[in-house]
């Protein structure tokens, strides 16, 4: 196939505004006068070093390169441009010399050098077009638009290495290092010529030569209760917020990076279908698959004042006249207040203290705002991973301060009167806190960078100075998995006493469980996913005011009835429904496989296979329906907690019988009707009677640490004595989680 080469060194001329702007300076920087001196200093000299060189040709997308957007046989123009390796030698000699500003400002300049050359080959690629009577509908990147792979084919129909040098390495790296690779699609239309580079396009949004047009959005949040209300009584209820971006990016990232909680279960993978928004004279859109391409007007819900997350055990008097009541001697203080936290996958809890009653004084709980950033550690690992570590800190840091601040608010405390802090978290919940890397905790081997007892002062951790003469304790963990807040409830529920074994079964977003006595533990971590707390299910939405999380359904008897099943619901806060919770899907489960509805495979009849079962309608009309996806996710789930609680009873040689207790903790746990769990098969018949709810027994650990003298070697002991089973390797495990899979049979 014909190539055709060009050379026009006259057109290689370096910019100083675009070699600025690579080196990201600006006019305000003291460096700019230095820059722009040694600029014009090297001007002629890389105008002279510089060897432009093009070749282009014209070829078909073959069938093992081709794409959606670029099906087996488009044709398309290839185009290589290229400034010679002179310059680069230069940049290198100049930075062993240590001159490093020079070095990194002829690189620059070399770069300038190729986009002003290739910017003016263009007028050969349109001649070129005219006389093939075609012309250019749209400019593609490799390999963000085209598989990288379609480098060689571009290489081998130009003849690139031959006509003008350009070598493809096995890695489709270009030698000279100053060349580029071009590849535009033709089309019939002699008119349109779009040889542009698309920066809306493009995931390098940190690109120093990015050039975007701007949007506006405003941002409507609407305000607490706004769940009762109609849509036409909400838009009083607004708080509104412009801001600009630049079009062609995605309104999600757009929400998250201003500090809207848009919730992402998936973490933004379009999946979970939880990150609704209302956009003006549009209609409902996923945030994650919305690219902003003009201004708009956005309506966004944040129901956090409406969430009913767990705060301290019930028998914590808040205010009230009973200290909290611990066998241990009490930390001796005069009135001074300190702050005890769990910092759950979701939710966050806290408690202010007085040291020298015991008593918990006031409580407060927020959602954990790092759900944007998907419901499960495994996607805040990969969030950490890919560029978002100091947000995700950030984010944590500011739920914290705010918490803190709510707690004192009521007591009109200033932050300095906060003396002592106790943190409980789940193993990536405290790496993320404290700005370590998640790069080793999400895969073989899960290591995490330090699990160890921290102690350090507010300031350090929190980054406000007010704080600086706090001391903070962050609780032990075990590994990767089981961490802080399990040792924490093991803590809380005596297991450094206890002469014969008890269970602790922690049921959020993890299904993190322990078993043993003061000598010895077993503990480990059921991948059970967000399904308890309504992740993953199609209408699932969290603790929050309109929540189904209730749920009784019978056969209807009325003669003239319209509906086969009579269903009465139970809604957190009484509220009109608006989607339905963990316990929610649970009973409706449970309350379907009574009636046949659903078998023992898990399959819905066939009237409801298809839509799912009716439960309710919210206040728009849209009926919330419980799907066999949703069922799916349940049984998936429910087999995970099942198959490890039998592993870890197995591996530690125990049967039901010489059990002494079953705690169940946290916020899913705790309101988890014990009969339900019994009936869907989750918890076996024979441990129903010594199941106990503890509630959130992370937080109450944290107090406890607070009050005792001895806690920090209590927690120790129990981390020193506590073996970790992995169920991902235990053949047992697999059997059971295939078992268990079934619904119990009545």
């Amino acid at each position: 196939m014909e190539s055709y080469k060009i050379s026009s060194k006259a057109q290689a001329i370096p910019d100083l505004q675009v070699v600025c702007a690579q080196m990201e300076c600006t006019k305000e920087n003291p460096k700019y006068e230095e820059i722009k001196a040694l600029f014009y200093r090297f001007f002629r000299e890389v105008c002279e070093k510089a060897r432009p060189q093009a070749v282009y040709g014209c070829g078909s997308v073959p069938a093992v390169y081709a794409t959606q957007q670029l099906p087996t046989g488009t044709e398309v123009l290839y185009l290589f441009t290229t400034v010679g390796d002179e310059i680069s030698q230069w940049s290198s000699e100049q930075i062993a010399a240590g001159n490093y500003l020079e070095g990194l400002l002829i690189d620059a300049m070399a770069d300038s050098c190729l986009f002003s050359y290739t910017e003016s080959v263009m007028l050969h690629i349109r001649d070129y077009c005219r006389q093939r009577k075609e012309g250019i509908v749209q400019r593609l990147e490799a390999p963000t638009d085209v598989p990288i792979e379609l480098l060689k084919e571009a290489h081998a129909c130009t003849n690139a290495g031959q006509m003008i040098g350009i070598e493809l390495t096995s890695g489709y790296m270009l030698k000279p290092l100053k060349s580029m690779c071009q590849i535009f699609e033709l089309t019939d239309n002699t008119e349109c010529f779009k040889v542009e580079h698309d920066c809306t396009r493009c995931g390098n949004k940190k690109c120093a030569l990015r050039q975007v047009a701007m949007a506006s959005i405003i941002i409507r949040k609407t305000k607490e209760a706004s769940f009762e209300a109609s849509k036409a009584e909400r838009a009083e209820e607004y708080i509104e917020t412009c801001i600009e971006v630049k079009k062609g990016e995605n309104l999600l990232d757009v929400l998250r990076e201003h500090g809207y909680m848009a919730q992402s279960v998936c973490g933004g993978n379009g999946t979970c279908k939880k990150c609704q928004v209302e956009i003006e004279g549009v209609g409902k859109r996923l945030a994650c698959e919305t690219t902003i391409e003009g201004s708009i007007v956005v309506e966004v819900e944040e129901p956090e004042t409406n969430f009913a997350i767990l705060a301290a055990d019930a028998h914590i008097q808040l205010a009230g006249e009973n200290a909290y009541r611990v066998s241990k001697k009490l930390i001796e203080a005069d009135g001074e207040l300190a702050v005890a936290v769990d910092i759950g996958t979701t939710t966050l809890a806290f408690s202010l203290v007085n040291l020298s009653t015991g008593k918990v004084i006031n409580a407060y709980t927020r959602l954990n705002h790092q759900c944007a950033y998907g419901a499960d550690v495994i996607s805040r690992m990969q969030a950490s991973n890919e560029g978002q570590a100091q947000v995700l800190q950030k984010s944590i840091q500011e739920d914290l301060c705010i918490g803190i601040g709510e707690l004192l608010k009521k007591h009109c405390l200033e932050e300095t009167a906060i003396s002592r802090m106790v943190i409980s978290a789940n193993t990536t919940m405290g790496h993320l806190l404290l700005g370590y890397s998640c790069e080793t905790l999400g895969v073989h081997p899960f290591t995490p960078v330090s699990i160890a007892t921290l102690e350090c002062n507010g300031a350090q951790l929190l980054g406000k100075e007010v704080y600086a003469n706090c001391k903070v304790t962050l609780l032990p963990g075990i590994s990767a998995f089981v961490g802080a807040d399990i040792v924490s409830g093991m803590y809380q529920c005596a297991f450094t006493s206890k002469e014969r074994p008890s269970l602790l079964i922690d049921l959020g977003t993890n299904g993190e469980m322990a078993i043993g006595t003061k000598d010895r533990l077993l503990v480990t971590s059921a991948a059970a996913g967000p399904a308890f707390e309504g992740g993953n299910i199609t209408y699932g939405i969290g603790s929050v005011a309109g929540a189904i999380c209730g749920v009784h359904i019978e056969k209807n008897k009325a003669e003239a009835a319209k509906e086969e099943y009579k269903v009465e619901l139970k809604t957190i806060a009484n509220a009109k429904p608006c989607g339905i919770c963990g316990t929610g899907v649970l009973e409706a489960i449970a309350r379907l496989l009574e009636q046949g509805v659903i078998d023992e495979t898990g399959y819905m009849a066939e009237a409801y296979f298809e839509k799912g079962f009716p439960l309710a309608k919210k206040a728009d009309g849209e009926v919330i329906f419980l799907t066999q996806k949703d069922v799916r996710e349940i049984q998936l789930a429910k087999s995970a907690v099942r198959a490890g609680l039998e592993t870890l009873l197995l591996r530690y040689g125990v049967t039901y019988d010489e059990l002494e207790n079953v705690y169940l903790a946290g916020g899913f746990g705790h309101f988890l009707d014990v009969e339900t769990a019994v009936r869907i098969g989750m918890l076996p018949k024979e441990l129903k009677e010594k199941t106990v709810s503890i509630g959130n027994a992370s937080l109450n650990g944290a107090i406890r640490y607070l009050l005792e003298t001895d806690s920090r070697q209590q927690c120790e002991q129990i981390v020193s004595n506590a073996e970790e089973i992995s169920l991902a390797r235990d053949v047992a495990f697999q059997d059971l989680y295939m078992e268990h899979m079934m619904f119990e049979s009545e």
